[in-house]
């Protein structure tokens, strides 16, 4: 400032003429020094490294008086109060340079603040214990529609729909009753009030923050109209979805069921003409009538893996569970499929340690494994191996089968369980099915408390696991 240099001059000036006036005319060493530190300390306030300059003219000057006036060669006194001249004016340059670093970091700490503050996404509000606001930001501007200067010395409650007065207050109580300036986990969810007066959904969280001045509260407040309608749109969606299974799975059930109802009468008039219960059959009307009988017979597996699908998905199939033996099951299973591996030469092998009883139904879980050695007789090559291995582990019981069929692509492992899904539902695929064995499987074993997965690689061959535990007990 333009004041500084003349103050300066005046009072070093001053400093001279009782320098002179002690010397030459009362003829005695300095007495009033403390004069001296004003200009030193004002010196070493206002410039810093050069004002020390000032210091060094008043040392210079006590020693040219000496020289020059008294004759002499300063004292003893004169070198201490020079000394504590530099001393001094040194120690004041080395306070204000550390305070001028500490407030510019502040100005910039604050500078930095305001400007996450300002170009925040959502409203961010201070108030006072009153809820009067103090200050906001440019979101809180755009999100109300009013300017700062509108809503500065305003109630924060301006904001809100009357209605929401009181639970804007008992949320802030509940917001505020653990941590000092904690915003973190706590929310409340209400309606904000434009400047125009439109309503829209805002979420509010807010921190305390307790200073010698009173106390403040930080409000961050989000504006949730569009979050509030997605999600809106999904519990829709979601409804909508669910109805739409209900009635998938109703109509599955009762088309399967009237489908199956005179398949069953068809299969048993096949059967008797094949056997020749009413006359003999030619070997040309015997075939065809057998391959009519096998395609009957494929139709009705079909149904029935709709109607298992069905129930499943609408959580009514029933199981008739009790203790049994695993290692039986699964050997008589594969004594079951032993032909159909027979007629494609994959040997079929099976490994077992003794497993205790558990809890199951017998014929669902022979379905399981029945489907899993199927699907591995189907998509192995002539000349191919299976291998079942039955063990325990971790309070499980658990069955494994293995083949050196064509392997499954990693993307497609996880949607083998998904109904209506084969691993080449393409429009060449060349292996029968409707997709729904393994779905099935997955709804049977989940039911028992256990797991299924597969592990495979392409060209490789798969492995097909099911766990089921040991101490299970629930009968329903």
């Amino acid at each position: 400032m333009n004041y500084k240099f003349p103050v300066i001059v005046t009072l070093l000036a001053i400093a001279s003429f009782l320098t002179y006036y002690f010397h030459a005319v009362l003829k005695i060493g300095i007495v009033f020094t403390h004069f001296f530190y004003i200009p030193i300390i004002l010196g070493a306030l206002w410039w810093r490294k050069k004002g020390m300059l000032v210091a060094v003219f008043l040392v210079a000057l006590i020693f040219l008086s000496n020289l020059l006036i008294k004759k002499e060669t300063p004292s003893y006194d004169d070198l201490l109060r020079s000394s504590m001249f530099i001393v001094i004016s040194t120690f004041v340059v080395f306070l204000s340079e550390k305070i001028e670093l500490k407030n510019q970091l502040l100005k910039e700490s604050e500078e930095k603040s305001r400007l996450i503050v300002q170009s925040a996404n959502d409203a961010i509000i201070l108030t006072d214990q009153d809820n009067k606001i103090i200050s906001w930001n440019n979101s809180a501007m755009t999100m109300f529609g009013y300017s700062e200067e509108e809503m500065i010395g305003k109630s924060f409650l301006k904001l809100l729909p009357e209605r929401y007065n009181d639970t804007y207050r008992y949320g802030l109580e509940w917001m505020l009753s653990k941590n000092i300036f904690d915003v973190s986990g706590k929310s409340i969810e209400m309606h904000g009030v434009r400047k125009d007066g439109n309503e829209f959904g805002l979420e509010i969280s807010a921190g305390e923050l307790v200073t010698e001045k009173g106390i403040f509260h930080t409000c961050i407040i989000r504006d949730i109209t569009e979050r509030k309608r997605l999600e809106e749109e999904i519990i829709r969606v979601n409804m909508d979805m669910k109805m739409a299974d209900q009635i998938k799975t109703q109509f599955l059930s009762v088309v399967s069921h009237e489908l199956r109802t005179p398949i069953t009468p068809m299969k048993a008039q096949l059967q008797m003409i094949i056997a020749g219960y009413f006359g003999e059959l030619t070997e040309k009307q015997k075939k065809s009538l057998e391959m009519i009988l096998r395609n009957t017979s494929r139709l009705d597996r079909m149904i029935g893996d709709v109607l298992d699908i069905s129930k499943i998905e609408s959580k009514v199939m029933r199981f008739n569970k009790d203790r049994a033996n695993l290692n039986e099951l699964v050997k008589n299973a594969v004594e079951t499929m032993k032909p159909t591996a027979d007629d494609k030469n994959i040997k079929i092998s099976l490994k077992e340690t003794n497993v205790p009883d558990i809890i199951m139904d017998t014929d669902r879980i022979t379905q399981v494994v029945i489907n899993l050695v199927n699907n591995a007789i189907k998509f192995t090559d002539t000349g191919g191996s299976i291998n079942v291995e039955i063990s325990s582990s971790d309070g499980n019981a658990c069955v494994k089968v293995s083949d050196t069929g064509i392997g499954i692509k990693k993307e497609d492992q996880a949607r083998l369980f998904t109904p209506f899904v084969q691993v080449d539902s393409t429009v060449s695929r060349k292996f029968e099915g409707t997709g729904l064995g393994l779905a099935i499987c997955k709804g049977i074993i989940h039911s028992h408390e256990g797991k299924i997965w597969v592990e495979s690689e392409l060209g490789k061959g798969s492995t097909f696991r099911f766990n089921l535990p040991l101490s299970y007990e629930n009968y329903s």
